[in-house]
């Protein structure tokens, strides 16, 4: 077993602390300079906020966001329910005590009680039995928590907690409705990895030099005593350490479908967190929703809707990054196709390099090879770039007895394999080479509904999705791991 490094000395994780906390103000420093996140202006380490004077965030027609930013040195000890109520120091009040003696004093000083956070890189324990119950969707426990009967684990802490705090469950319940639990946030070698790419997508400097320019000012603007910084004042600052680039400007599409992407969604022009949705209690075992009906009642919708607040902003350039299915993605490029105007790209996950849909491209020739089921009337396509699903997923139009007569293999000319896209330029040009094969068998089969199974790259899938084009309704299918083979997911209309 490899040995676990030393912690640090007090003074260098009060120092790591420090540089956290003013990374994360960068960061809103940022988005107040982009001017679309809604924040109006933010506070650094505000007066009479208790202890959640870290970092407020205000924001147009919501309560500001106040902040307690606490640095994990490691993520060898997660945050619990215990740590709320354990006391740093003998005669000090628990961090479950500070919250509540923010909140109550921030209520009576402002007339409402306010929004808190608390932001952490420390991870969630799992099977707490407070923290099991955050929400995906808004990092609160209280709904859930609520719901838990007074016998359980649950409901004995929710109770212990009350007691602790010498308050009803109803009124400790109000508190945590209020107090996100971001928990599992960005180390800092990922936080500084958003705010490059948020001062990217921003048409900012955005190297490391960029990035340590912009922290070490929200460093100083807290030792001289600065403590409010609206748009004005960013985008002098902007001027004064020279960060402008000659850049166009980018949207960052985040769809977090099988698993969350923290260090994405700071730098979010939109994020689509679908992760609740799913079944299963880790990403490698998401690949069905609960409602199977949910791929167009609900997914496919944001889709839509992702893409035309995109193009209200005026960002036809889109990376798209995140966890998800090959069919997700597909569906997202559809969603951000090449003849509605949009460009997109899309980092690997392993390289972070782009592969996107402008470029050199590599013309490809797909090799082609047709099964025959039966007497159906429809077309399943099969995607084999990176291996050769056709046997599973004839069993499984067999199995399903979809109206399908012939299944048509498209493959790589040198055959399919794990290195079958070379590059970006390979990429672009299998795309096309895929769509065209497509509507070839489509106008040979009088566009009759085409089924899409897909065995490749992530990124190639985005890039065929943009590249759609004059195709007949095609239903997309995702690959289940698991006996059933295969499950439908997005429709594609004509």
């Amino acid at each position: 077993m490899d040995a676990i490094p030393p912690l640090p000395a007090p003074s260098g994780s009060r120092l790591g602390g420090d540089d956290y906390q003013h990374l994360l103000t960068w960061l809103h420093a940022v988005k107040l300079f982009r001017g679309r996140d809604g924040v109006t202006r933010i506070e650094l380490e505000a007066h009479d906020a208790g202890n959640v004077d870290d970092l407020v965030v205000h924001r147009e027609g919501h309560r500001p966001i106040y902040h307690q930013v606490k640095f994990g040195v490691d993520a060898l000890t997660p945050l619990t329910h215990e740590w709320f109520t354990t006391a740093a120091t003998a005669s000090g009040r628990t961090p479950l005590q500070r919250f509540w003696a923010s909140y109550t004093n921030l209520a009576a000083l402002h007339g409402q009680p306010p929004e808190m956070a608390l932001y952490t890189s420390k991870p969630l324990s799992g099977g707490d039995p407070v923290l099991r119950h955050r929400s995906g969707n808004d990092a609160t426990v209280a709904q859930r928590l609520a719901a838990a009967l007074a016998g359980s684990d649950s409901g004995k802490v929710r109770a212990a907690w009350a007691m602790h705090l010498g308050v009803s469950e109803e009124e400790l319940l109000g508190m945590l409705a209020d107090l996100r639990i971001e928990a599992g946030e960005p180390s800092i070698r990922h936080l500084t990895d958003s705010c490059a790419l948020l001062m990217e997508l921003c048409q900012l400097q955005h190297d490391a030099k960029a990035v340590l320019a912009g922290c070490g000012r929200m460093r100083q603007l807290v030792r001289e005593g600065h403590r409010i910084l609206d748009a004005d004042a960013v985008a002098a600052l902007v001027d004064e350490l020279e960060l402008h680039a000659d850049a166009p400007s980018r949207g960052l599409l985040v769809i977090e479908a099988i698993d969350h992407r923290p260090s994405l969604k700071q730098a979010a022009t939109i994020t689509l967190d679908w992760v609740d949705l799913f079944d299963g209690g880790a990403a490698t075992v998401r690949r069905q929703l609960h409602d199977p009906a949910g791929w167009e009642n609900e997914l496919h919708p944001q889709l839509r809707t992702a893409a035309h607040s995109l193009r209200a902003l005026g960002l036809d350039d889109v990376l798209l990054d995140g966890a998800m299915g090959l069919s997700t993605g597909l569906a997202a490029g559809a969603a951000l196709r090449g003849v509605t105007g949009f460009t997109v790209a899309i980092r690997n996950p392993t390289t972070r390099q782009e592969w996107g849909s402008s470029g050199q491209v590599t013309t490809v020739t797909l090799t082609r090879a047709d099964h025959e089921l039966g007497d159906g009337n429809e077309v399943a396509i099969a995607l084999a770039i990176s291996g050769d699903p056709s046997e599973d997923v004839e069993e499984y139009l067999r199995r399903n007895r979809l109206e399908v007569g012939r299944l048509v293999v498209l493959s790589p000319p040198g055959g399919s394999g794990r290195h079958a896209v070379a590059d970006d330029a390979a990429a672009r040009g299998l795309a096309v080479a895929a769509v065209d094969a497509m509507r070839e068998v489509a106008r040979a089969h009088a566009r009759v509904p085409l089924h899409l199974f897909q065995y490749g790259p992530l990124a190639l899938s985005v890039l065929v999705g943009h590249a759609w084009n004059r195709l007949p309704a095609t239903t997309l299918y995702d690959d289940l791991a698991s006996a059933d083979l295969y499950a439908p997911t997005f429709y594609l209309p004509a």
